[in-house]
């Protein structure tokens, strides 16, 4: 069917001043005329009407202008049920507390598919697949999205998010915490933050050194153990005092060798 059909066959019939066309109704008649090429002439006319009049009714003077959009969209439904159909449907819906149907009752109601939205250009009926918390995620990453390019055109040097200070948080890498790491930043002395790790590591060598160093005057070499010297592990003893086992064995001797100190006392 052409352009010529589809137009021949469309309703040519204007909406009162009163009634206004809502968007919802304007994607109902876009959906039957993707669909069927214009009105309506099969088994489905029903949910077309009972979706149709909670639009009119706001905007509506009466029932009849139901009538007259039943008479252009679905033709042989009021041939077959008459307008005593259409009036009962408009009284039943006027009557309910909350006339409009939902987004999603909507979309169920006429089974809209999930390639018509895009195909018939639907503003406001999504397919009945969409639900309200899919369409909420999706909204949010399309406008999250937006924003991001927004961003981008407004700040073309703008660092990405991933790439930004929170997601690869240096403080970290650099061993302190991060209100040290910012404030190092502001001082201007951050290349001696991001060597702190490695200032540590010299420390502990440097305190081990010495100790071994230490010991071997004494005549009692202390090993050197290398694990102590792994980055991030390093764990330099503290100094010897006598009030540890370890000081004692070290220590004893050195008083024993002594010859003015009584051998009670070297004990």
């Amino acid at each position: 069917m052409n352009n010529l059909q589809i137009a021949a066959i469309a309703p040519t019939r204007q909406a009162p001043a009163s009634a206004g066309i809502s968007f919802r109704l304007s994607d109902i008649h876009k959906i039957m005329k993707g669909r069927y090429g214009g009105p309506c002439r099969t088994a489905h006319a029903e949910r077309y009407i009972l979706a149709a009049i909670p639009e009119m009714i706001p905007r509506a003077r009466s029932w009849r202008y139901a009538v007259s959009w039943a008479r252009d969209w679905v033709p042989d439904l009021l041939e077959e049920k008459g307008e005593e159909f259409i009036h009962a449907a408009w009284a039943r819906i006027a009557a309910r507390k909350r006339r409009h149907l939902t987004t999603d009752q909507l979309s169920r109601l006429l089974k809209v598919t999930d390639d018509e939205p895009a195909d018939l250009g639907l503003r406001c009926i999504p397919s009945a697949s969409r639900n309200a918390k899919a369409r909420a995620t999706e909204r949010k990453a399309k406008n999250a999205s937006a924003e991001a390019a927004r961003r981008l055109r407004k700040k073309p040097d703008l660092t990405p998010r991933e790439q930004s200070l929170t997601a690869t948080k240096p403080w970290e890498a650099a061993g302190v915490s991060r209100s040290t790491w910012y404030a190092k930043r502001r001082a201007g002395t951050l290349q001696d933050v991001a060597n702190t790790q490695e200032v540590a590591d010299l420390d502990g060598f440097v305190c081990i050194v010495s100790d071994t160093a230490l010991g071997q005057e004494r005549g009692h070499p202390i090993p050197l153990d290398p694990s102590r010297c792994i980055s991030g592990e390093v764990k330099p003893p503290g100094r010897v005092t006598a009030n540890t086992p370890a000081s004692a064995e070290r220590v004893a001797p050195d008083v024993a060798a002594n010859e003015n100190v009584p051998a009670a006392v070297a004990a």
